[in-house]
């Protein structure tokens, strides 16, 4: 797991802050009782039992927050997330 959390900062001093956060993990699970194809130019499916299949599960995360102090009592947070979950077998490893 990598996770990139640089400090808060103000764009504008005692206006304008933004906060900012980055992660990226994931896992490579071996999948029980399936195998890569041996001869995957053939019409039917021939285990290659030397080789289980994997699927890899990778997923981010990028945050970013912004506050505006508008006025003294009034205060404007705008949050955006991006969340991506990726799940793919893949045929290099193994």
């Amino acid at each position: 797991m990598t996770s990139i959390r640089p400090p808060a900062a103000r764009l504008l001093k005692d206006k304008l802050w933004f906060f900012t956060a980055h992660r990226w993990w994931g896992t490579k699970p071996i999948l029980a009782g399936l195998y890569y194809n041996a001869t995957p130019q053939a019409w039917t499916y021939t285990p290659d039992l030397s080789r289980q299949a994997i699927e890899q599960k990778d997923q981010r995360s990028n945050m970013l927050r912004l506050q505006w102090q508008a006025t003294p009592r009034n205060k404007i947070s705008v949050h955006y997330d991006n969340h991506i979950n990726a799940s793919a077998m893949n045929p290099t490893a193994g």
